[in-house]
């Protein structure tokens, strides 16, 4: 396989899947979670990881998750390459942006390279 045909097999693999993966964007945007406590977060992506039958671990410093995916098939010899992306949200501390409650809990809002970055990270898978 050639450069310009890996490219082609991979964007008809992402544009398959681009419904599920801009879901799952939106849906990380929707919910957003502060470092180290991105449970439902990471969650969702070891779900995504469980569907596509990708080797991984999880619990890495409490919510972080690896998976180690290998290129060609059959033990054949294949590109390799390294995907890392964030999970977490940022609190917005304006008075303005506070969450629901007592007003006193920082909004929280999900960047949205945050939630791309997901959809992106699996779309590399």
């Amino acid at each position: 396989m050639n450069k310009e045909q890996a490219k082609a097999r991979a964007c008809a693999a992402i544009d398959a899947h681009a419904d599920r993966l801009i879901a799952l964007g939106e849906d990380i945007f929707a919910h957003p979670e502060l470092g180290f406590k991105e449970t439902n977060t990471a969650a969702k992506i070891e779900a995504e990881m469980k569907k596509m039958g990708a080797p991984y671990r999880s619990g890495i410093a409490l919510t972080g998750l690896r998976a180690d995916l290998l290129a060609g098939a059959a033990g054949k010899n294949g590109p390799l390459m390294s995907v890392m992306g964030e999970l977490d949200s940022v609190p917005c501390p304006r008075p303005s942006q506070r969450g629901p409650g007592d007003g006193r809990r920082p909004f929280v809002r999900a960047q949205r390279a945050v939630d791309d970055d997901a959809g992106r990270r699996l779309g590399a898978a």
